[in-house]
């Protein structure tokens, strides 16, 4: 019984090791894309990021001062 349920439990987690690694490998390119398409965005949108990063830091010092 337990030889029988060890056997099992080894099998499916090689199973779902493998469908792992399938989807990894499969999507590898398309997962590069999507990672070049996030760089490009944020270095289009630098000033406004820049902008909006400037303010929030701007605005910390006196919320902290109020504690």
């Amino acid at each position: 019984m337990f030889y029988g349920d060890f056997v099992s439990n080894f099998f499916s987690l090689d199973s779902i090791l493998f469908a792992l690694f399938d989807i990894l490998t499969l999507f590898q390119g398309r997962l590069n894309t999507f990672k070049l398409f996030i760089g490009s965005m944020f270095q289009d949108n630098r000033t406004k990021f820049t902008k909006i990063f400037y303010f929030m830091n701007k605005k910390a010092p006196s919320f902290q001062k109020a504690l």
